[in-house]
């Protein structure tokens, strides 16, 4: 089965903390507001974007969970590679090598981005099994 070891999972939280204010704008929600969707004080949620605080793994999930519901966040975080295959592997207990199983619905125009960058080997063909309709 897929595992990721803590320091995979910190460097998740760390790399999603870096784009929590463009996420946070795509959502037009305040720091009170995301805090309530994803249970943190608006406090902590300003001190993850100062980088005064690491985010948690369970805060990590729940933002994530939040960008997959919100079209705007989810083709972001697809856009920005913030989506990992073996983050939906570890999610869906896949065993290692298994492609996750994902069917992805975003706008031609991510689409188009996302097929340059592939032709231009840029995304190194890890996302090459994923389904995007």
């Amino acid at each position: 089965m897929v595992l990721l070891s803590e320091s995979e999972k910190r460097a998740m939280c760390t790399e999603l903390a870096g784009h929590l204010p463009r996420i946070r704008a795509l959502l037009r929600m305040t720091q009170v507001q995301l805090g309530e969707r994803c249970g943190m004080s608006s406090d902590r949620i300003s001190a993850i974007e100062n980088g005064r605080f690491t985010m948690k793994w369970c805060q990590y999930t729940a933002i994530m969970l939040l960008c997959m519901f919100n079209r705007s966040t989810k083709e972001y975080v697809i856009a920005n590679r913030l989506l990992k295959p073996s983050f939906v592997q570890y999610m869906q207990q896949k065993e290692q090598g298994d492609p996750p199983d994902v069917t992805v619905s975003i706008s031609p125009s991510v689409m188009a981005t996302y097929e340059e960058a592939a032709r231009s080997s840029v995304l190194s063909g890890s996302f090459s099994h994923w389904r995007m309709d």
